[in-house]
């Protein structure tokens, strides 16, 4: 299938392993150029190597903790043409609200919240002075479980989260009609497992 995505560019975030290295793949499959972005050098040395030896795309990667303002302001300054953005990093930390502590609960919620919003504002004037940018958001809603198998605090866990990113991405892309030069293409939400 072709997208007409060739010869553009996308940033990943969370773009070294699942989902977001499934992204990047699924994107220089389509002729897209790739930005990856992952706390573990490493693992983004792999991903990179694995696409390359696939497609032949420009694969970039940066080193980034997304939890820190310096570091996604970094990412900001390095990323160059950005056509279109992916937010997938950050995990909810496993656990009930009464078994994760305060001090891991903000460490998740500094990636998963506060990083996904500042890349979004940050990347957002370039992306929509040209005209056809788009961004697509991994936010995951609740794990899909019987009644009976669910237990409460943790899908609330999940939710939290996605619950508070999922109107500020719309919020952030979605621009009043007085001022239809700052659109962009398209802004999406994507929930695994539903």
């Amino acid at each position: 299938m072709d997208l007409h995505l060739s010869g553009k560019r996308a940033l990943i975030t969370g773009g070294s392993k699942g989902i977001g290295r499934a992204t990047a793949e699924v994107l220089a499959a389509e002729g897209m150029d790739v930005l990856l972005i992952a706390r573990d050098p490493a693992a983004l040395a792999t991903a990179a190597a694995g696409i390359r030896a696939r497609w032949q795309v420009q694969v970039d990667v940066l080193a980034a903790d997304l939890s820190d303002e310096a570091e996604v302001q970094r990412v900001v300054a390095a990323a160059g043409v950005v056509d279109v953005l992916v937010n997938n990093a950050g995990a909810i930390p496993p656990g009930t609200v009464l078994q994760v502590d305060n001090e891991t609960w903000r460490r998740a919620w500094d990636l998963k919240v506060f990083g996904f919003i500042s890349l979004c504002r940050s990347l957002y004037p370039a992306m929509a002075a040209r005209k056809s940018s788009s961004t697509c958001s991994v936010l995951q809603i609740s794990p899909l479980r019987t009644p009976r198998e669910r237990d409460w605090p943790r899908p609330m866990m999940f939710s939290a989260p996605s619950a508070f990113c999922s109107p500020t991405t719309t919020q952030i892309f979605e621009v009043p009609i007085s001022r239809p030069a700052m659109m962009l293409e398209s802004s999406n939400i994507f929930s695994p497992g539903f």
